[in-house]
Parts: C-alpha cells; sequence; structure tokens
C-alpha cells in the first residue's frame, strides 16, 4: 500500500473526553478534499456500462464515472522543511514547524552504502545496529543502541523483527516498540544513496540520502536529529513524494476503551455469545475492537464464525474464523473508501483463546461518521453470525452504544507558528484509492458484452497512483478460468463466476521502468495457473507443498527465502543465471540481484507448457537442511495437470489491454503509442521466456496478434545478414517492408500465419552509428548499427 503520512487523531472515542489541541487543516488543492465529502458507504457498485469503454491502438479505454476512484489526503508540505518534536510529561509531544535548516551529513560516517549494496526490493529492507557513544533520553527511558532502517525510520534499542514488521504498511506494528518514523516508505537504494550517522556533544544525526521512492525519479534525503534530552528534530531537504509514514511510537501506547456487556442470547452457542466487547482507540491512528467470547470459537469443517463492528447498523469491518487456518479481517460492505482499501492485508487480527482483536486504520470507519449523512446518530454494536457447516445464525448480541469519533489529517504544521500537542503516534499521508475490483468486474462485463468469454486474463493500468506499491501488480483474486483440472487450478470463489484481471502500477510509471513492467506482466499472468499445490510425501500424507512443508516458499506463488527456483529457460541475453519471474532464488539463498527471466520447471509444467518428465526435482533450503518434493508426488496429491502439454504445440495466451482513467481526464496518443511498444516488445520476450513454446495475443477480440523473435538488433559497423520469426495465427497475412535504405529485406517480404523476414544490413562507413527500422506486422524492428571503430555487438 503506497502510503502517503496523514494524520489522523480520534480526539475523543468516549462521551466527553477533552480534545488535544489541533491545527486547523486549510484545504489547499484538491487532492485534499475527503473522498467521504461527496461518497456514501455503498455496497456492490454496478459495472461501469459499455458506453464508458472506447478503444485507440488497441487498447482498451475506461473512463470511470466518479464512483470507482477517491481521492487520498496528501501531506500538506514538502521539503525543505524542518519540525522540533518535544515530549511533555505525559507521554505526548509538542510539535513545532521551524525555519527550514538541515546538519551537513558530509563530515559524517557511512552506516549504509548503496554503492556496495544496493536495495533492490521492498522485500530486502533491513535494519542496521548503531551504537551511541552517548545514552539517548526517550520516552523516560535511556538507550546506548539504535536500530536504523533502512527505510527511514529509526527504532530505540534493539529492533526485533517479530514485532517491527518490515513492511511499513502494517501500522498497527508501530505499537509495539519504541521508534521514530522520519519518512518511512518502501525504498530502493541506488548506487549513490547512503544513510549517514553524524555523532555531537549532545545528540546524534542520522541522514537518509539520495533514496529512490516508489513513486518519484527524484532522489529522496531527509535526516533526524535526536538529542540526549528527549528532543527531536525532522528535517527534509528534498521529499518529492507526499505520501508515507511519519511519527513516533514510545512502544507503551495503550487504547481508551468504549465498553459494553453483552445482551443475553442463551440460544446462540456459546462461541457465539458476546460476554463482552470494547471499541478501542490506539493514539487516534488505529481503531480496533477486542472481543471477549463465552467460549473458545472452534469451527469444523465448511462452517465459520465472523463477528462484525456495526456503524449505525451497518455492518463495517468484520473478523473471521475458520476451520484450519488464522483468524482474518474481512470488509463486510464491500465497496466503501476506506483510505486506502487493501490495506485490510495489513489489519492485524489476534487470537488467544476467547479473545478476539483486530486493528485497523481508524479512517476505515470515517464514511460511516459523516455528519452530512447522519448529523445527530452515531452508534455501534457487535453482531455475530455463524454460517457453512453447522449452519447460518446471526443475531446482534452487544448493547448498541453511541460513538462520537473526530478525524484530523494532518500532523506536521503546514506553517511556522505555535507548537501543537499530539499524542505519541505514527501517522500517514496517502494516496487515492481505486475501486479495482469494480474496475476488474467492468472489464469482465465489457468482454462479455462482445463475446470474448475465452481470456485467459487481462491487465490494466490506471493513470494514477492507487493503493498499490511501485508496480505492485494484482493478478484478479477471482478466478475464472475453468478449463484447466489438476494442477494449475485456481482455488475457486464459490460466490461467483468472476473474472481474472492483473492491475499493474500507474501508466506514466509503467512506461518509465519497461524492464521491471515486462517481469510484472509475465508474473501476473502466470499467476492464472500457479498459485499453490500440494504434494503427496512419503508417508502418505497430502501436505501443501507451500503452505504445510515447514518452508516460507511459494505463498501465494511468490516463491521466498529457501526456494531454489531457476528459469527453464535462462535468458540468452546474459550469462548470468536466470530465476523465475515469480520469484525465489538459485540456490535456496535469498538474492534479489539475480535477474528475473521466463519462469521454472515445475511453474511451466503448471501452466500446460511442460512435460512431467521436464520438471527436475524442486528443492528447498532451511535451516541448513535441503529437501526435494518431485513432480510425481504434486500429481499424486492433485492430480494431472489437464490439458496435458503436446509438445511441437505453441500454446496462445488471451491477454487484452485496458487503461483505465479518472472521469473527464485525458489519456494522450503518445503514451498509448508508448504502450503498445511495451506490449509488443512484451510479446516478444514472453516467447522466448516460455522457449517459443508459448505466445499472447493482446488484441481485445482475438484477431490477429502477431509476435516477433526479437524487436531489437544493435550490431557493428560491417555488412550482416540476419532473420526475425514471425508468429502469428494460420489465417493471418503480414508485410514486412522499411524505408532505409542501408536495410534491404532479402526475404518474407509478406505472409500468411508463421514465417520469417530475412534482411541484409550494408556496411556502416561512417564514424556515426545510425538506426532504422523494419516494419513487420506493423510492429517495429529496431535496427542500431554502430560507426566505424566499434566492435560490440549486442542482440535482444
Amino acid at each position: 500500500m503506497r502510503l502517503r503520512v496523514f494524520v489522523l487523531i480520534l480526539a475523543a472515542l468516549i462521551g466527553r473526553v477533552s480534545a488535544q489541541p489541533v491545527e486547523p487543516v486549510n484545504t489547499v488543492s484538491a487532492a485534499h478534499v475527503r473522498a467521504t465529502d461527496a461518497l456514501t458507504p455503498r455496497g456492490e457498485a454496478a459495472p461501469l456500462p459499455v458506453q464508458n469503454f472506447t478503444v485507440s491502438r488497441g487498447i482498451g479505454i475506461v473512463e470511470d464515472d466518479g464512483g470507482s476512484y477517491w481521492p487520498g489526503l496528501p501531506s500538506n508540505f514538502t521539503g525543505p522543511a524542518t519540525f522540533r518534536l518535544t515530549p511533555t510529561a505525559n507521554n505526548t509531544f509538542m510539535v513545532q514547524r521551524v525555519a527550514a535548516q538541515f546538519d551537513d551529513p558530509s563530515t559524517g560516517s557511512l552506516l549504509f552504502n548503496g554503492a556496495v549494496r544496493p536495495i533492490l526490493s521492498y522485500l530486502d529492507a533491513n535494519y542496521i545496529r548503531y551504537n551511541l557513544a552517548t545514552p539517548l533520553t526517550f520516552a523516560g527511558k535511556q538507550y546506548t543502541t539504535l536500530s536504523v532502517s533502512t527505510w527511514g525510520a529509526v527504532a530505540f534499542g534493539n529492533a526485533d523483527s517479530t514485532q517491527v514488521n518490515y513492511d511499513p504498511t502494517v501500522v498497527s506494528s508501530m505499537f509495539r516498540v519504541p521508534m521514530v518514523a522520519v519518512w518511512y516508505e518502501l525504498f530502493y537504494y541506488p548506487s549513490d544513496a547512503r544513510i549517514i550517522t553524524k555523532a555531537k556533544p549532545q545528540s546524534v544525526v542520522i541522514t537518509w540520502q539520495n533514496l529512490l521512492s516508489r513513486h518519484t525519479l527524484t532522489r529522496c534525503t531527509f535526516q533526524v536529529e535526536l538529542f540526549n534530552n528527549g528532543d527531536i528534530l525532522l528535517s527534509y531537504q528534498s521529499l518529492p513524494v507526499d505520501h508515507g509514514i511519519v511519527g513516533v511510537s514510545t512502544g507503551t501506547e495503550s487504547a481508551t476503551h468504549q465498553t459494553t456487556t453483552a445482551i443475553s442470547a442463551t440460544d446462540l452457542p456459546l462461541a457465539m455469545q458476546v460476554a463482552s466487547a470494547s471499541l478501542d482507540d490506539f493514539g487516534g491512528v488505529i481503531a480496533g475492537v477486542t472481543l471477549t467470547l463465552k467460549a473458545t470459537p472452534a469451527p469444523t469443517g465448511t462452517e465459520n464464525f465472523r463477528y462484525s463492528l456495526m456503524i449505525n447498523g451497518v455492518e463495517t469491518i468484520s473478523l473471521q474464523v475458520a476451520a484450519n487456518q488464522a483468524p482474518f479481517t474481512v470488509i463486510s460492505t464491500a465497496k466503501i473508501p476506506d483510505f486506502p482499501a487493501t490495506q485490510i492485508n495489513s489489519w492485524e487480527v489476534k487470537q488467544t483463546g476467547e479473545t478476539l482483536s483486530f486493528r485497523f486504520p481508524a479512517t476505515s470507519l470515517e464514511p460511516y461518521l459523516n455528519p452530512a449523512i447522519l448529523p445527530t446518530l452515531n452508534m455501534w454494536a457487535i453482531k455475530s453470525t455463524r454460517f457453512g457447516g453447522a449452519g447460518f445464525l446471526e443475531r446482534t448480541v452487544t448493547q448498541t452504544l453511541p460513538m462520537n469519533l473526530t478525524f484530523r489529517h494532518s500532523l506536521l504544521p503546514a506553517q511556522i507558528g505555535p507548537a501543537v500537542e499530539v499524542p505519541a503516534v505514527v501517522f500517514h499521508y496517502m494516496p487515492g484509492v481505486w475501486d479495482t475490483d469494480r474496475i476488474r468486474e467492468s472489464i469482465a462485463a465489457y468482454l462479455v458484452s462482445r463475446g470474448q468469454t475465452n481470456v485467459d486474463s487481462f491487465r490494466f493500468f490506471p493513470t494514477v497512483y492507487d493503493d498499490g506499491l511501485r508496480h505492485s501488480n494484482y493478478a484478479g483474486t477471482y478466478p475464472r478460468q475453468k478449463s484447466v483440472g489438476g494442477v494449475g487450478t485456481i482455488p475457486a470463489r464459490t460466490e461467483c463466476d468472476c473474472h481474472y484481471g492483473a492491475e499493474f502500477s500507474a501508466l506514466g510509471e509503467s512506461l518509465g521502468d519497461e524492464a521491471i513492467t515486462h517481469v510484472a506482466l509475465t508474473h501476473e499472468l502466470v499467476h492464472e495457473y500457479a498459485f499453490y499445490a500440494d504434494y503427496r510425501d512419503i508417508d502418505g500424507t497430502v501436505k501443501g507443498l507451500w503452505r504445510d512443508a515447514g518452508v516460507p516458499c511459494f505463498g501465494g506463488a511468490h516463491p521466498n527465502n529457501g526456494l531454489a527456483n531457476p528459469s527453464m529457460f535462462p535468458d540468452a541475453e546474459t550469462t548470468a543465471p536466470t530465476m523465475s519471474v515469480m520469484g525465489g532464488s538459485l540456490t535456496g539463498v535469498f538474492n534479489l540481484a539475480t535477474p528475473r527471466f521466463g519462469t521454472s520447471r515445475v511453474e511451466m509444467y503448471f501452466m500446460g507448457l511442460a512435460a512431467p518428465a521436464e520438471v527436475t526435482p524442486i528443492t528447498f533450503v532451511q535451516g541448513g537442511a535441503t529437501k526435494t518434493i518431485t513432480i510425481d508426488q504434486i500429481i499424486s496429491a492433485n492430480g494431472p495437470r489437464s490439458p496435458a502439454y503436446i509438445a511441437g504445440q505453441t500454446h496462445v495466451f488471451r491477454v487484452p489491454t485496458f487503461v483505465v482513467k479518472r472521469k473527464s481526464e485525458a489519456v494522450s496518443d503518445s503514451q498509448l503509442q508508448q504502450l503498445q511498444s511495451v506490449l509488443w516488445r512484451w510479446q516478444s520476450r514472453f516467447w522466448r521466456e516460455t522457449g517459443s513454446r508459448a505466445r499472447a495475443n493482446i488484441t481485445l477480440d482475438g484477431s490477429c496478434s502477431s509476435t516477433l523473435s526479437a524487436t531489437v538488433l544493435k550490431t557493428v559497423a560491417a555488412a550482416a545478414t540476419g532473420t526475425i520469426n514471425v508468429l502469428t495465427d494460420s489465417a493471418c497475412a503480414w508485410t514486412a517492408m522499411t524505408g532505409d535504405a542501408w536495410i534491404t529485406i532479402t526475404s518474407g517480404a509478406s505472409g500468411t500465419g508463421n514465417g520469417n523476414v530475412g534482411y541484409r544490413l550494408s556496411a556502416n562507413t561512417s564514424t556515426s552509428s545510425r538506426t532504422g527500422t523494419i516494419t513487420i506486422a506493423g510492429q517495429p524492428y529496431t535496427v542500431t548499427q554502430g560507426g566505424t571503430g566499434r566492435a560490440r555487438a549486442a542482440r535482444r
């Protein structure tokens, strides 16, 4: 979830609790307008009508009607800016914006050097120990060690990775450890990025320099100065993004509670009876519910227990307990602007015996408390529901009590001026949120209306950032394909016959990083067939290959530390070995620096692109021990993949592309042309990634779609000849032509179905390089020929 650090302070949860002093927040742009000022909580929205779809350059354009995108709450400052935080006696902080300043880090010491060890992905972040020469006081306690996060935060003492989640989106974890989030983001570390420490007589300064955010190509540089007396100075030299996390946590915060006692409901099972319930306020940022049941929930088979927070009679957020899996959080009302929607993945759920608790961003409740909708009534209650194997029961089982929530949407003051008192909390500024489920369903309905029911997947690029990380792409969570049996079958949701869709990063960003976009395009397509699989162990029991095998591998088909997952067909353009685009490593030791290209042998089998005999044993490395699982064990547990791979046949995957834009927003033809070229080049790469066993048809209607075996040639000045393969359907005609006099087409100027184009390049007698194009089936094959004296050649 991309985060914009913005501040929510619930000043009072119960009755007439005195509110903290707050700074008025002036709206400075339309982006600051809360979605809830205009939108009410709603149920499942109808798909967008066909009239909202147009087609340009073979790409579908979807215009939202204003009901699928809710603006976010960006920060109200950018760098340069400086803020002083002074602790008070009652565990709060006085925050004051002061004149911008920045301590010169050039005389400091390197704590982390991106030139020595670049950080390439959010999975590779870590905390670095820093020993203090002089003890620091924070929240009344002295510390001699700091844990500096490569993501822009400092934890006091030795950070325990079991308590401090390495994902900043997990807000609730901030309340477990004393820490300062200076600008907590999912940062990359290019070669010029640094973390620099500087010890001073009364303080220590920690500077993050030239970090690369997921949302801008401009480097971020900021620092924190921690004073021995407990004061904190936050300074931002360059902060080109307005969404991240900032704030302080003392690690001792406790919730204020509004409690209630259950109504007698003796006709219900004890596990559905709530002995007591409380609505919890963690510093005004995290809200939650804690339930004490009259018995520990122990559902069996397909039985489920759900416990829902009711706001003004509407189910808002629920905790669900099912057999043989951990409790999880659900949004009971399907579509609400809950800031952000996908932060559900980071919500905290815990069960200890009969006590259940779940925590979530307090803003998730804001749509239900809009005074313009319900000016006089804000009531809450708990409802418990049982469904599944034991039958359906539901009851509101607690007293309904009044609730008063007050929201604050800024932490750091916009102007230099008086100090503002705030609790010790971590705050979010956030981007807007797309209702991506509605977009998926709208695209699916559009395709069905055009008779396109055999699509393997579709992908869509929003024109603005939504609720994802940089290149945060989603294969659809609603399986549609039902043509596959055995291994490769997606676990279906029984409540709908929905369609798959892969959501990609914002259009501009995806175009700006084509290499990663190409990996993501293949990655999301593979998800259509590789989510998980079981295997039959040597003792005869069926176990989950990436669930019960005791190794954190292939979780959601994302191989992680421990799985050796090399590509079946390595990248011919590099001499380095490659691992699958799905992740993993080459040896079982996690290594993100390894190039990602293609898929592993077992993933190829799941996709119907390899025979069982081609799948070598799958190797796990954990705790120094190696375990292997064979394809026979996987087939024994799941059944053979159907349809099976047929040697010599090229499988065609249908994957049309869409761009999703906000209402009345323009999309330039140059962007669509660039996206079209990116997709053409991906088609060529995908054909090579699968060892020429598969290609992609990216048209909206399944009409002729050609794939070139290569899209770029770089060669030396000498005369040369070459051949390009053209892959297409048997009835599809194509032509090849060039307007460059030094390029001659020697064969294959036209054809139908698969074919080859031969060409000859005359020698380049100039000292300068030159670039020409062969246009084949409407797609460019770009040739760059070096000038005299240049001897290096490369092909791709």
